[in-house]
C-alpha cells in the first residue's frame, strides 16, 4: 500500500477535516462550562437565601404579597441550582436543550405570577441603600411591563433555541 494506511484517503482521516470539525463544534470547553456553571451554581444559593430572607431586611418597597409567589421562587432556584450542578459534569447538546427549555418554562410561570400578584409598593418611602425617595410611585404602574418583556423575551429565547437546535447550531450561549 505504498507505505500508506489503509483509508487515509477518507475524509474522516484528513487532518484538516477534523480541524473544521472541531470549528464547527459550538460546545464551550469543559474549563470555561466548569467555570460558568460553578459561579451560576453560586449565584443560585446567594439567591435562594436572599429569596428567603428579604422580607425580613424590612426592604421597604417589597410587601408580603411576597410570600404567595416565594414557593414558585425557590422552586426556580433550587431547580436551575440543580441543574447548574448537572450540567458541571453532563451537558450534551440533547439533554442541555431539554433542561434549558424546562427551565425557560419554569421562569416564564415565576414571571407571569410575579406580574400577577405584583409583591412591590413604590408608592411610599422606598429606602435603597442609603438614599431614601418618594418619588418611585410611577414604578407601580411601569414596573409589571418589566416581567412582560422578560416574559416575551424568555419566550423568545425558547423558539430560537429550538431552531437552533433543530439546525445543530449552537445552543451554548
Amino acid at each position: 500500500m505504498n507505505g500508506q494506511q489503509p483509508y487515509a484517503h477518507t475524509k474522516a482521516h484528513l487532518p484538516h477535516e477534523d480541524i473544521a470539525k472541531e470549528k464547527h463544534d459550538h460546545h464551550p470547553p469543559k474549563n470555561k462550562r466548569l467555570v460558568s456553571h460553578t459561579m451560576a451554581l453560586g449565584f443560585n444559593l446567594a439567591a435562594i437565601y436572599v429569596a428567603n430572607n428579604i422580607l425580613n431586611w424590612n426592604v421597604t418597597f417589597i410587601t408580603e404579597d411576597f410570600n404567595q409567589i416565594l414557593g414558585l421562587i425557590n422552586f426556580s432556584i433550587i431547580a436551575t441550582a440543580v441543574l447548574n450542578f448537572v450540567f458541571i459534569f453532563y451537558d450534551k447538546m440533547r439533554f442541555y436543550f431539554l433542561a434549558r427549555s424546562v427551565l425557560d418554562i419554569i421562569t416564564i410561570i415565576v414571571m407571569y405570577n410575579i406580574f400577577k400578584v405584583f409583591p412591590f409598593d413604590f408608592s411610599g418611602e422606598v429606602h435603597i441603600f442609603s438614599i431614601t425617595t418618594n418619588s418611585l410611585a410611577w414604578l407601580n404602574t411601569w414596573a409589571p411591563y418589566i416581567f412582560i418583556l422578560g416574559i416575551i423575551g424568555t419566550i423568545i429565547g425558547l423558539v430560537v433555541r429550538f431552531f437552533k437546535f433543530a439546525n445543530k447550531k449552537n445552543i451554548y450561549y
